[in-house]
């Protein structure tokens, strides 16, 4: 049996070269600009302290009457089947702009009320006080072992989109979060005999027990003890 093909008439090459120097990607804005200065210390034990200062930019075109962070590590706090051990979290204090201020903290969202609304093109700072300690078996935030895994450590701004904080519930599989590349400095201190591993191009192995390390432009900013 003989079937008729259908002819198709495909585009020329110089058509489909105009058309790739007439495209121009354009990217969407993440609403929120951001900046993280933390102080992170931990002890012989693995209770680490935290103190994150983030400079907060709205890049959007709506007024903002709360910020929205996304706060992983309580994801952890529960007994779960695939945790041997849960981790402990605590949010002692949050300042915005140097004032104390009430917030709300839901499983991996943490919601900061602002006094008065942030406009465009203004910033806020954040100081967040708190402390945890890693579960074991977790999953990118861990212990296993005497290793220590921190992904999504920090307290970090979700990204602003089509009038609405861009924040999804957390997901076991997957990157479950939207935040926006930023620059970090952190400022640790360590135990004796750890060292670290980060996403900080200024590592060195191995690593002081006290230091500074820093990371320009990036997704998020990870350590292995």
């Amino acid at each position: 049996m003989v079937y008729e093909t259908e002819k198709v008439k495909f585009p020329s090459t110089s058509t489909v070269k105009q058309n790739k120097e007439e495209f121009s990607p354009k990217g969407l804005s993440p609403g929120s600009e951001s900046q993280y200065d933390i102080n992170m210390e931990m002890d012989a034990e693995g209770n680490f302290k935290i103190y994150s200062t983030t400079s907060i930019k709205n890049i959007s075109t709506d007024k903002w009457e709360q910020l929205i962070f996304y706060f992983i590590p309580n994801m952890f706090t529960e007994t779960n089947s695939y945790l041997e051990k849960p981790s402990t979290v605590k949010v002692e204090s949050i300042n915005l702009d140097g004032k104390t201020v009430k917030f709300n903290l839901e499983k991996d969202t943490l919601t900061v009320p602002l006094n008065e609304k942030l406009e465009p093109n203004q910033n806020v700072v954040v100081d967040i006080k708190y402390e945890f300690t890693l579960p074991e078996k977790g999953l990118r935030f861990t212990k296993n072992e005497n290793n220590y895994f921190l992904a999504q450590w920090y307290p970090m701004i979700a990204t602003y989109r089509n009038h609405k904080w861009n924040k999804e519930a957390y997901r076991l599989k997957g990157e479950t979060y939207h935040t926006a590349f930023s620059d970090f400095k952190i400022q640790y201190k360590l135990p004796k005999d750890l060292t670290i591993i980060s996403s900080s191009d200024n590592d060195r192995y191995p690593s002081k027990r006290t230091g500074v390390l820093e990371g320009e432009n990036i997704k998020d900013f990870l350590f292995h003890y």
